[in-house]
């Protein structure tokens, strides 16, 4: 049998970072005594293909294809938000923020 790997692709926003959640998953692995191979899995590549793999020991994923059942995963581990409307469980939330492009002076157009 092939090892698991592990990847930081969902959070590694530029080479320095992924360097540092690699570093994470490999601790955690060595600690946990589980053989994990970080296999690079750089944009533009699909996210998806990453998560479907067959031989996927960790990696770090959103809620979203979770919540979806677009990845066939089982989550192991998940953060719990430290707000009320959480009521101390792991739950997937989504806030978007826009811009305010009325203009200055108060005119709407």
């Amino acid at each position: 049998m092939r090892p698991w790997i592990t990847n930081a692709r969902m959070y590694a926003v530029t080479p320095e970072v992924e360097a540092l959640w690699r570093g994470l998953l490999e601790h955690i692995a060595a600690d946990a005594g589980v053989a994990l191979d970080y296999v690079p899995h750089p944009a533009p590549q699909p996210l998806e293909e990453l998560w479907s793999r067959g031989d996927l020991g960790a990696v770090f994923m959103c809620g979203y294809p979770i919540a979806l059942r677009l990845a066939p995963v089982t989550p192991i581990a998940a953060p719990i938000p430290h707000v009320d409307w959480a009521a101390h469980r792991a739950v997937y939330r989504s806030e978007c923020s826009c811009a305010d492009t009325r203009s200055r002076s108060g005119s709407r157009r």
